[in-house]
């Protein structure tokens, strides 16, 4: 994947879910003027649930990478109609919200970050699949 593919699938992240302060130090930049809201990440029958303590109205997912430098593609990049907050709970993939990005198969083992963006905060929540599809704390370093 090009380079400038990939600056331009991030910048779109940022873009989807507003206010990213910087572009280099992570997959997603904390945005300014929101407060941090606790975000959980389960698991049933292969089928990953984020659920915030809010409701939200973007999310981004997208495996961790240690290259500050170049950032890791988006694996699902999704938000609300007309961005307004919508849902407190979302499947990765479901189509109750429109998708910038379609979700791509998270892989076991694989250590991943979703990034959800709404009116009352942002969360963000990092989690490795593990071989029998359900999540765990990220085991090893990016």
């Amino acid at each position: 994947m090009s380079r400038l593919y990939q600056v331009a699938v991030y910048l779109g992240v940022c873009a989807a879910l507003s206010s990213c302060d910087r572009l280099a130090g992570g997959f997603l930049a904390e945005p300014k003027a929101f407060s941090e809201m606790p975000v959980e990440v389960t698991a049933k029958g292969g089928v990953v649930t984020l659920r915030a303590q809010h409701a939200f109205s973007a999310v981004a997912c997208g495996p961790v990478s240690s290259d500050e430098d170049e950032p890791p593609p988006a694996t699902w990049r999704a938000h609300c109609v007309g961005f307004d907050d919508c849902v407190v709970s979302v499947s990765y993939g479901d189509a109750v919200l429109e998708h910038d990005i379609q979700p791509q198969a998270l892989l076991p083992g694989r250590c991943y970050r979703c990034n959800l963006k709404g009116s009352k905060g942002w969360g963000q929540a990092e989690f490795e699949i593990t071989s029998f599809g359900d999540v765990r704390g990220c085991t090893k370093q990016p």
